[in-house]
């Protein structure tokens, strides 16, 4: 009799246990103090209980009670993130009263990251104590964090970065981000120019920022494209050959309109100088002789090498090339056009086609006077044959100077 009363009062304990576990878990989100009374030390209802506290926090408040309560939480939970952002935030609320020590909030939200790193709380508060303490650095790190957390909301991150970008103590931070994330540096970029339109100047500030670290390098000239190419698709031709030739300490090697137009393979960015195509149709590529090779298998038309210039209006230009090569017109060809970025028109055209005779130099002459073509494109195509062949040649030079004198940018 004793040992069948022990198994039934055992089974009722059991099942005791059992109903007041599931109680607790169905009860803690809408009534935590309920789900307490059957789990007294239940810690999903005690952090909700801290959470419920802190949402109706009132002036005044302390965070008292729940100090008291992550007693307990560390002890059963010590590896919550919950808890350590509970304390972070009360610490937070506490010092804003406290002569604006924040030092404890930093450190426990710190801890709470790197239990969790994938918290958004943890790295929402550590951005809020950033704008707090003006440790912009700070900042700029959590929203990088939090964007690459929630997808969704990218573009209002994004926007609040573009906020914190006009002071310059996040330029640093920001620079070091581009180096980790080159795609969201041309999104960020390419925002930051367009809200500045055609007068960037916190744009250069973060890529010179970036220029000063040799691991940044690389990042500041990838920003650097990006400003460039956003700068020319607003058509601010002007704008961004200024800001190009700024940051670009070679274009002190040449001069005429034509970047490297004897092909020495001087390094600095596109659009202004030249941009080599390569496909399965026909590519382009600089020689050891100072001389470009272009290359064209016949068989449709293809670009091979593009550069974008600038030419004063209303003046008269000669485009001269320097070309070599030995090959028939009916196997393939090569064409070389100026073309207005804006209109589309061709303003000037030099076809080569026979070759029998080896090194040719050639001459068009042209008069620009479209005020709307502000700036031109400096194109060369391999054409289509009747009898497809690949053909190559070597050009030694291209350049556009004025028919007065030896043309130079203003």
């Amino acid at each position: 009799m004793t040992k069948l009363l022990s198994i039934v009062i055992i089974t009722l304990l059991a099942l005791y246990f059992i109903l007041s576990v599931s109680i607790a878990e169905m009860t803690y989100q809408a009534s935590p103090d309920k789900a307490l009374k059957f789990r007294p030390n239940f810690a999903k209802a005690l952090i909700k209980l801290n959470d419920n506290d802190l949402a109706n926090s009132a002036p005044g408040f302390t965070g008292e009670g729940i100090k008291k309560r992550t007693q307990s939480l560390l002890k059963s939970e010590p590896l919550s993130a919950s808890v350590f952002w509970q304390l972070g935030l009360i610490e937070s609320i506490n010092g804003k009263v406290n002569n604006g020590e924040y030092d404890r909030a930093k450190a426990l939200l710190k801890m709470a990251q790197q239990r969790n790193p994938r918290t958004r709380a943890s790295a929402i508060g550590q951005y809020d104590l950033g704008v707090l303490t003006s440790d912009f650095g700070l900042s700029v790190h959590q929203l990088d964090l939090l964007m690459r957390l929630d997808k969704s909301q990218v573009e209002k991150y994004m926007s609040i970065m573009l906020a914190l970008a006009q002071n310059s103590a996040t330029h640093d931070e920001i620079a070091t981000i581009m180096v980790r994330n080159p795609a969201w540096a041309e999104k960020f970029m390419h925002a930051l120019v367009v809200r500045e339109g055609g007068r960037p100047v916190l744009s250069l500030k973060i890529i010179e920022a970036a220029a000063q670290s040799p691991q940044q390098l690389l990042s500041a000239e990838s920003a650097l494209q990006t400003l460039i190419d956003q700068l020319v698709s607003l058509k601010q031709y002007t704008q961004a050959k200024q800001i190009w030739r700024r940051l670009n300490l070679q274009e002190n090697h040449h001069t005429g309109f034509v970047f490297d137009s004897n092909f020495i393979g001087l390094k600095a960015p596109r659009p202004f100088n030249w941009y080599l195509h390569h496909s399965e149709h026909g590519f382009a590529e600089f020689e050891p002789e100072k001389s470009l090779l272009v290359s064209s298998l016949g068989r449709k038309r293809v670009m091979l090498a593009q550069q974008l210039v600038i030419l004063p209006q209303n003046r008269e230009y000669n485009l001269r090339v320097d070309v070599d090569g030995q090959f028939r017109s009916r196997h393939g060809g090569f064409v070389i056009w100026l073309i207005c970025t804006e209109t589309g028109k061709n303003l000037a055209e030099i076809n080569i086609d026979d070759m029998k005779n080896g090194q040719r130099e050639l001459t068009k002459t042209f008069v620009l006077k479209d005020k709307e073509c502000k700036a031109q494109h400096l194109q060369i195509f391999g054409k289509k044959a009747e009898y497809p062949s690949q053909v190559n040649l070597l050009i030694r030079k291209i350049e556009i100077d004025e028919v007065d004198g030896v043309g130079d940018e203003p």
